[in-house]
């Protein structure tokens, strides 16, 4: 039977790394953090334009749902996470197209990551 340690967190900081007023920003747990050393980081999560003033983002996969307008969003960073240089970002899965060809208009998603 493994010997369980207790890990003890110090020095924590929080980055932002995406998101604001006009974006919704989730979800990395299904898609992704990767630490590949050497100050190399990347992240895979849920990127789509919302207007927060209007509602919260509702559940993904309904019809008027963030999913419909959002892409599936991949950042870098070459710092340990210090910074998330907008050059870096690809899209993976690029949802608003299904929304287009199911006959649904959408604005494209803006990919700001400040």
């Amino acid at each position: 039977m493994a010997t369980r340690r207790k890990v003890v967190l110090k020095d924590v900081r929080h980055i932002h790394i995406c998101g604001d007023k006009e974006h919704y920003c989730a979800h990395p747990r299904h898609c992704g953090l990767w630490n590949f050393g050497g100050g190399e980081l990347a992240l895979v999560h849920t990127h789509a334009r919302w207007d927060y003033k209007k509602t919260y983002p509702k559940h993904a996969w309904t019809e008027h749902g963030y999913k419909w307008g959002s892409v599936i969003l991949l950042q870098r960073s070459t710092d340990n996470g210090e910074t998330w240089p907008e050059e870096n970002n690809v899209v993976i899965f690029d949802e608003t197209t299904r929304r287009k060809s199911a006959g649904r208009s959408w604005s494209r998603t803006t990919l700001s990551a400040t």
